[in-house]
């Protein structure tokens, strides 16, 4: 079933399971959305059969040029747990999909700080839609973990737990709120054949997050910008460990 807060914005996540690299949205300037002054995001939701007011929300957010529906079928088949999965489109159009900002770009900063915002938007939203449901937790693949990871540098205590996959900092001295009591733990993995993404900044994000008081893993793996099933897998059993009661609430 769709939820239409308004009109399809946003970006696009890229096949991440399969152990080639990927390519990236078109190098085409983006062209903000007509309603780019605020409106809410676009997105789709994937209910367990167990679903209750209770059950803990996943964010899923695509990477560049693909989709809300494109991600979810992912998760679907690689995380399966029984969360309640939403989907948003990212807010700048592409060709194919939409993005979440245009890529090392002098705009890349204002865009990804717009993205950011209107996710904020989001979960005020989920907030009021479920309002006996913990706060939800983030997984993002490319561009849509450097969105996952933004937010929870700026808001951590907005979300519950953070999955990174294959994400860096944008912009790279991004500043990290420091940890307080409860801060969300993260779960970063990023390729040392990555050659979108350099493997250094993935490593300096967990860095960033570390110093600052986070409870950080960190896992590396040999493969390029996709996201190995093993990646998947294990992001999955952190994600598990991290909601309390996981196999009776559930």
């Amino acid at each position: 079933m769709r939820y239409s807060l308004s009109i399809v914005w946003f970006l696009g996540l890229l096949v991440c399971w399969a152990p080639s690299g990927w390519t990236q949205s078109p190098r085409a300037s983006l062209q903000p959305s007509p309603a780019q002054g605020g409106d809410p995001l676009s997105y789709d939701v994937q209910n367990p059969l167990s679903a209750n007011p209770h059950t803990p929300i996943l964010i899923a957010l695509h990477g560049a040029g693909s989709t809300g529906k494109k991600m979810g079928r992912l998760v679907k088949r690689l995380m399966r747990l029984p969360l309640r999965v939403v989907l948003p489109n990212a807010p700048f159009p592409t060709r194919r999909g939409h993005s979440w900002y245009q890529i090392r770009r002098a705009s890349s900063d204002s865009d990804a700080g717009f993205s950011v915002a209107r996710l904020v938007d989001l979960l005020e939203t989920l907030r009021h839609r479920w309002p006996e449901a913990p706060s939800p937790y983030l997984v993002g693949y490319s561009q849509g973990a450097v969105i996952a990871l933004r937010l929870t540098a700026e808001h951590p205590q907005l979300v519950s737990g953070t999955i990174a996959l294959a994400g860096y900092l944008v912009p790279d001295n991004l500043t990290v709120l420091p940890a307080s009591l409860g801060a969300p733990g993260l779960f970063l993995a990023n390729g040392r054949r990555d050659r979108t993404i350099p493997f250094q900044e993935g490593r300096e994000a967990a860095a960033a997050f570390r110093v600052q008081g986070y409870e950080v893993l960190f896992v590396p793996h040999g493969a390029g910008h996709g996201c190995p099933r093993a990646i998947w897998k294990a992001a999955s059993r952190w994600l598990k460990g991290e909601i309390h009661g996981f196999s009776t609430s559930l």
